[in-house]
This record gives structure tokens, sequence and C-alpha cells, in this order.
């Protein structure tokens, strides 16, 4: 079975991949720059959430 090219995907499944990769770029950045920043500012000031 051959892949389409992507000028001839249908439109729903364009906009549903470009969606699909936004999300997953947006995810990895959570997850990979967000979640451990977070945590580092939490371990070094463990006092700031008790206030």
């Amino acid at each position: 079975m051959k892949v389409k090219r992507f000028k001839d995907w249908k439109l729903f499944s364009k906009i549903m991949s470009v969606s699909i990769v936004t999300m997953a770029v947006v995810l990895s950045a959570i997850l990979l720059y967000v979640v451990p920043e977070v945590e580092e500012k939490l371990a070094r000031c463990p006092t700031a959430v008790l206030r």
C-alpha cells in the first residue's frame, strides 16, 4: 500500500494531522521543559508551598 502525498489528502485529514502534530509539540514542550522547571523551583523553596 502506497501512502498518498500530503497534497492528495482530504481536507479533514490535513486539518487533523496539523492539529495532532501541534498538540504533540506542545505536549512535549510541557513535559520536557515546563515540568522540570516547576519541579526544580518547588525543590528549591518548599516553604513557599505552605504559605
